[in-house]
């Protein structure tokens, strides 16, 4: 209910928190600790969402092992379970301590779009992803241009004026880096 742009991600039709989600939630945690870096990153089992009824989360972060890294682990239960119900567990992570590299001065972006790099046809992009699964709604349809250079992709994307107003505290969007 609080984040209405997450209904716009289906799976095989069920609503699920997208891994960028996850990865967001880690983050804002190693932002509070002074980590810059999820040095490794596992998902055990997606995070289902229901109109209905609440998820609650609940986050735990190790202090930092010998190497200085710290585990984390995300887990999840319905709002309305009863006591004693088990928690899902859904992520392990271990967060660094090291600096995040500076893309500044990344010399292959400095050119956009990219050099040599042949333009992909987008039209019924989101049709076919349907057909395999993959629902997405307007919130996840951000991808205007596309490009590829030999093994590397490209792509411009913007997130639609309607999750505007939901972008308030994100490092990065989920659904932009979805």
């Amino acid at each position: 209910r609080e984040e209405p742009w997450l209904r716009d991600h289906v799976i095989f039709d069920t609503a699920l928190l997208p891994g960028t989600g996850i990865v967001e939630i880690i983050m804002s945690a190693a932002r509070n600790l002074g980590s810059a870096t999820i040095d490794s990153l596992n998902l055990a089992a997606p995070l289902v969402l229901d109109d209905t009824v609440g998820v609650q989360l609940q986050l735990s972060v190790e202090p930092p092992n010998d190497r200085g890294l710290r585990a984390v682990t995300l887990h999840s239960r319905l709002e309305d379970a009863p006591e004693g119900t088990l928690w899902d567990e859904h992520a392990l992570a271990m967060l660094s301590g090291e600096p995040l590299p500076d893309t500044s001065r990344c010399p292959e972006l400095a050119i956009w779009p990219p050099e040599e790099a042949d333009a992909v046809e987008l039209e019924g992009f989101y049709t076919k992803l349907q057909e395999h699964g993959f629902t997405y709604g307007d919130t996840f349809r951000g991808l205007t241009r596309a490009w590829y250079r030999g093994q590397s992709a490209f792509g411009h994307i913007v997130l639609p004026d309607s999750a505007a107003t939901h972008v308030a505290g994100y490092g990065i969007h989920p659904a932009l880096l979805d």
